[in-house]
């Protein structure tokens, strides 16, 4: 249980500090983005976009979808009320984190997917 607090207390303070000061962060994440795009090659590129397709926006909810069925199927209805619980919860603790920690791209780099 302390491991679990200690990585919320991780996960808070670094969106704080992002928050707060991100321009170091952003040179560094700059320079390391940059790093990055030079080692682009074109099968690694067609193998990433290939993956982004299963990150589509009809794939989760099927999985969510099927995981709902199966756990009532099982009547499994405190895991069921659980999950629900959970995914609302995460859906909220998601959306804050997004808007506290939302940073720009880094402008000379060629982002090759969307940015979520």
């Amino acid at each position: 249980m302390i491991w679990l607090a200690l990585m919320l207390v991780t996960v808070v303070a670094g969106t704080a500090v992002l928050r707060l000061a991100p321009g170091p962060l952003d040179r560094v994440d700059a320079a390391i983005m940059r790093g990055l795009a030079s080692l682009r090659e074109p099968w690694l590129t067609s193998l990433a976009r290939g993956l982004n397709t299963l990150n589509s926006d009809w794939t989760l909810p099927i999985v969510g979808l099927v995981t709902l069925v199966l756990i009532a199927a099982f009547r499994r209805w405190r895991h069921l009320v659980l999950l629900l619980a959970a995914l609302a919860v995460l859906q909220v603790f998601a959306a804050t984190m997004y808007w506290v920690a939302a940073r720009p791209r880094a402008y000379d780099v060629t982002i090759l997917a969307g940015w979520q």
